[in-house]
């Protein structure tokens, strides 16, 4: 089989679970801890498009058990766009609970922009975005809470 073939397999995979995963999640009352990275170059935000789910976010995942966030957070960027950050070179900007889990949002600037890689899998797309760009969910979610 093709690499096409089988990362087609995987998108639909990811599309048929992922909403019943949600549901199964919050019928059990089950919380996921998520790692969230706001990449920026330029004044330039990376959004991610995933392949299971509608509109683009800040890349970022689900923390393994036992996994600290600033890990997480790395693992998660080097699996979805192919950027190799070690933890040290992220910036805790904020963390909060929601009712489906704690969620910790890191900050990286790199001086060079590294090559952005979408693994075709769960990221099918990925692109920076101006400042003025940003959309309003992505933008209150940046702002430091009060």
């Amino acid at each position: 089989m093709t690499a096409a073939v089988i990362n087609c397999l995987y998108r639909t995979a990811f599309a048929l679970a992922y909403p019943w995963f949600c549901r199964l999640e919050r019928f059990l009352g089950l919380r996921s801890d998520v790692a969230i990275v706001a990449i920026w170059h330029e004044d330039r935000l990376l959004l991610v498009r995933h392949s299971y789910r509608a509109g683009e976010v800040l890349p970022g995942g689900a923390l393994k058990r036992g996994e600290a966030p600033p890990e997480g957070a790395a693992r998660e960027i080097g699996e979805e766009v192919g950027i190799v950050i070690e933890p040290d070179d992220l910036t805790l900007l904020r963390t909060w609970t929601e009712l489906e889990g704690r969620r910790w949002l890191f900050e990286f600037r790199p001086s060079v922009l590294p090559r952005i890689k979408p693994d075709q899998r769960e990221v099918v797309a990925a692109r920076l975005l101006p400042r003025s760009d940003i959309p309003m969910p992505i933008n209150a979610m940046l702002k430091p809470a009060t």
